[in-house]
């Protein structure tokens, strides 16, 4: 095996020569050998022309790494998925110190900076290797996991009243699953109707919207702490606001006084 702390190049050669695979790979990957071995490679997005998982058995080799097979990863609910995407990371384990991520790389600090500006507590976050791909594949099942348990679970049953002040709005679990939250070009119905039943969903006891920075934050109340369960932009923020005074009968003008303002709103 080649040495810890070699280069990748050595280790993409060893790794041709020696893993164990059909005469057909054997000669494809001699043919990606002989097209990139000349060239230096230094990271993982300088091996994203290998066949999913090799970049990293590649980089393991050659560092020394610690690396993980995303398809392993078990679901989670701490991270909103949009944030998980946009960084292309996954938790792989989260204790109250330590947070094992899912990445691409050794770095993570733009998700940690997003993380800790959203108002968390700062946690140590350890980077464990893994394949492009495969984070993003990870992070899919993990929303198609989060919605079957939504739309598949038990019902509870309650009594269910009307008001005649109330504006009813019919939101249909099979319609939110078919929703991506992280498309930009969903609706403003679209999006605000996700997050009401997100959070509905997370059990939540209030919701607020609200400007942070360049973007727009929702952040639902679960168990008495407030939690970030989705984040748009902000050009998106007026849209969301001028749907939510429709659906409650609220008047569109700009509030110009610190006085709050109410409007009845129902869910179905």
């Amino acid at each position: 095996m080649p040495a810890m702390g070699g280069d990748l190049n050595s280790a993409f050669s060893w790794f041709v020569e020696n893993y164990p695979m059909s005469v057909d790979d054997r000669e494809k990957m001699m043919r990606l050998l002989e097209e990139h071995g000349k060239k230096v490679l230094q990271t993982m997005e300088d091996l994203k022309f290998l066949p999913r998982h090799y970049g990293v058995c590649i980089m393991r080799l050659a560092t020394g790494a610690q690396i993980y097979n995303p398809e392993e990863a078990p679901g989670q609910n701490i991270f909103p998925d949009t944030l998980l995407d946009k960084h292309t990371v996954y938790p792989l384990f989260c204790g109250k110190q330590h947070i094992y991520l899912l990445s691409a790389t050794a770095s993570v600090y733009a998700f940690e900076d997003e993380w800790l500006s959203s108002g968390n507590e700062p946690v140590k976050v350890i980077p464990v290797l893994a394949d492009t791909q495969a984070i993003r594949a990870a992070i899919t099942r993990n929303r198609s996991r989060s919605t079957t348990r939504e739309t598949t679970g038990n019902v509870a049953v309650g009594e269910l009243t009307f008001s005649d002040n109330g504006q009813l709005v019919d939101i249909d679990p099979m319609d939110m699953a078919r929703i991506n939250p992280a498309n930009p070009n969903n609706s403003a119905e679209q999006l605000v109707m996700w997050v009401i039943y997100r959070a509905l969903t997370l059990r939540a006891s209030d919701l607020h919207i609200e400007k942070f920075y360049n973007t727009a934050r929702f952040r639902a109340r679960i168990d008495g702490e407030l939690v970030v369960i989705h984040s748009c932009s902000e050009e998106a923020l007026q849209r969301v606001i001028a749907m939510i005074k429709n659906w409650s009968n609220m008047g569109q003008e700009r509030q110009v006084s610190w006085t709050p303002k109410t409007g009845p709103l129902a869910k179905l």
